[in-house]
């Protein structure tokens, strides 16, 4: 997969170097006593891998619908008492792709006050553009999800680049490492490779 400066491309890579990668084991059984919405128990839901069965038989999309702020399906279709409603979905355990939005934006702060020569932000589109209108390059939207990943989980996170690699270390504060990638990334020629520890 090739990065693009867009935040929903980036949130993955977040994710991964986090280990917050996405569970496909998602579900939920419940017995309709009349009451037509049914509170999904995980927090971070892909809504749009929820599949709603009533009695074994999927229903169609348009029969029910999923409320993000309270975490609910509401089914529409015709339900009779101790029918069998079974929610399968996907989810993560950990964050939600706002959370991670928010802790990129704080990420674009660190270009300026390590001097770089561009400035990031999130445009309208949810994009990450340099306000000097230079669109970022590959390893710079790398080095974005790193300082991100860093402000999540400052120690999970390993960076290898060639002839150097940089592991979190207990002893060092998230400012701390983050100050290694931009001495790394300021020096470095080639390409920047991230693994998950």
């Amino acid at each position: 997969m090739s990065i693009t400066k867009s935040v929903t491309d980036i949130i993955p890579i977040v994710r991964g170097l986090v280990d917050d990668k996405i569970r496909v084991d998602g579900r939920d059984t419940f017995l309709y006593d009349g009451d037509i919405i049914f509170t999904i128990t995980e927090d971070f839901i892909s809504s749009s891998t929820i599949t709603v069965f009533q009695n074994g038989t999927e229903l169609a999309s348009g029969d029910f619908s999923y409320n993000s702020d309270n975490n609910q399906v509401t089914i529409t279709a015709s339900l009779s008492d101790n029918d069998t409603i079974l929610i399968k979905y996907h989810y993560y355990k950990k964050y939600s792709d706002t959370e991670i939005q928010g802790y990129l934006e704080s990420a674009l702060s660190y270009f300026p006050m390590y001097q770089y020569e561009k400035v990031f932000e999130v445009n309208d589109s949810d994009e990450v553009v340099a306000i000097n209108d230079l669109d970022p390059t590959t390893e710079e939207l790398y080095i974005i999800a790193q300082i991100t990943s860093i402000l999540i989980d400052p120690q999970n996170v390993k960076i290898a680049i060639p002839d150097l690699s940089m592991s979190a270390k207990r002893d060092k504060s998230d400012q701390d490492q983050i100050k290694e990638v931009f001495v790394y990334f300021k020096n470095f020629v080639g390409t920047i490779d991230f693994e998950v520890i």
